[in-house]
């Protein structure tokens, strides 16, 4: 009795067509998981900006002041922090961040983070290579996958920074972010390593919307505030600074 069975050409053929398909498939799935690392990136800047508000619905509508990554003392913890310690996690040892413990970090009450619970919020899921030969990714590093703008923390003159009040930010609903990716995060949402020019990342504006990715050196703005802005977009009773 004979057998069927595939020839060889037809075995041939069916490789063939599984290899398109995969050819095919393969980019619409990396869209896809692309697609999902950012959303969750989008959700997490997202609840960052509903706890920057409840801050600074707390705080006399001011932002921490600057403290240059060296914790000021004789201040309370909350009212300041570096760029990059404003939440999150303790930095990895030896870093300069480890010092920076979860309870430190000012917008890590309004998000349910502390010492013995989860800081995921502030990793975002594009941030799983090394960063700059550490050993470390760069939420490992700095206990924070995300990097605040300066210029909103270093309100005044050096080193006798103030709190700054938020009605001193001249465009916070299209040009002057609060907080986005950190730009030398290998790969980013591009998939660029982090000596790429124009990395694209997402970004928190000060009017607590996120849009992204845009080109961190190129098409976002970190110089749109001023001490003593003529029209300020807000205006609050607190606007000294003290």
């Amino acid at each position: 009795m004979n057998k069927k069975a595939f020839t060889l050409i037809e075995l041939l053929v069916v490789i063939a067509i599984i290899g398109v398909l995969a050819a095919i498939l393969m980019p619409v799935f990396g869209k896809a998981r692309e697609g999902a690392r950012r959303a969750i990136c989008v959700n997490n800047l997202r609840q960052h900006g509903i706890a920057w508000y409840m801050y600074l619905d707390e705080h006399n509508d001011c932002f921490p002041m600057l403290n240059f990554g060296s914790f000021i003392s004789g201040l309370p913890a909350d009212i300041q922090c570096s760029d990059i310690t404003f939440g999150g996690k303790a930095g990895g040892p030896g870093s300069a961040y480890e010092s920076y413990t979860a309870d430190m970090r000012p917008l890590n009450r309004y998000l349910d983070v502390d010492n013995t619970s989860s800081a995921e919020i502030f990793h975002c899921p594009d941030d799983t290579k090394e960063y700059q030969s550490t050993g470390k990714t760069v939420f490992g590093f700095f206990g924070n996958s995300y990097l605040c703008n300066g210029r909103m923390l270093g309100f005044g003159s050096a080193p006798n920074y103030k709190q700054r009040p938020l009605s001193t930010i001249t465009s916070p609903q299209s040009k002057v972010f609060l907080e986005m990716c950190f730009p030398y995060m290998n790969p980013g949402h591009s998939g660029k390593g982090r000596d790429e020019p124009n990395t694209p990342v997402m970004v928190l504006f000060v009017d607590g919307h996120v849009k992204g990715p845009h080109k961190w050196d190129g098409e976002i703005d970190t110089t749109a505030t001023g001490d003593y802005p003529e029209k300020p977009v807000y205006w609050y009773p607190n606007t000294t600074g003290n």
